[in-house]
């Protein structure tokens, strides 16, 4: 999936949960919102704090970041579900955090409930940086059609071996990803291979 895909793809499923989302649809839509939120934090650090212009930025980069959390929230559930896994697996780091800043703000930084909770945060936010590199399944699941495939089931027992000696008596029809040289099938709208489009 392209960048521009990626980003109509999520913006258009804006409060959608449902479903999966390649790492490509969701790696491309973070550097979206990072390239979108990036002009707003060097100005805000280039301007004088008491000026008005500085609140206007920050009151517009506020209004840019909440016009994205339900979008990044939803092809999270949507990028965990693609690996088999549950959306509320987003949902530890934000509570860790929660607990920390709370605690740190009536009790204080320093005291141990405060540390145990930042470590949670940290503990967890890592987990989930794992969970959403990791590859697509190649089957369908029960959030949905593979990201991979677009639904064709690809069994390996079921594939013919070849011993030595033996000849190959027809060549296949399908035609091939001239990036990877991964077989496609001619409903294939991305490879499974590299996620070019093959349109």
């Amino acid at each position: 999936m392209s960048f521009n895909q990626s980003v109509i793809v999520c913006l258009s499923k804006y409060i959608n949960v449902n479903g999966r989302a390649s790492r490509s649809e969701f790696w491309w839509f973070q550097l979206f919102v990072v390239l979108a939120q990036l002009p707003f934090g060097i100005l805000l650090n280039l301007l004088d704090v008491s000026s008005v212009i500085y609140v206007i930025i920050n009151v517009l980069s506020y209004i840019l970041a909440g016009f994205f959390f339900l979008p990044n929230v939803t092809v999270t559930s949507r990028r965990l579900h693609d690996i088999n896994k549950s959306g509320w697996w987003q949902i530890a780091p934000w509570g860790f955090g929660a607990i920390y800043y709370s605690v740190a703000l009536t009790i204080g930084e320093n005291h141990i409930i405060a540390l145990i909770t930042l470590l949670g945060a940290g503990i967890s936010a890592l987990v989930l940086l794992f969970l959403l590199t990791r590859r697509s399944e190649v089957n369908d699941n029960k959030y949905g059609v593979s990201s991979i495939n677009n639904g064709i089931h690809l069994d390996i027992n079921q594939t013919e071996v070849m011993t030595a000696g033996q000849e190959i008596t027809h060549q296949s029809d399908k035609p091939v990803c001239t990036r990877c040289k991964t077989p496609l099938n001619l409903d294939f709208i991305y490879c499974p291979g590299c996620g070019v489009d093959v349109r």
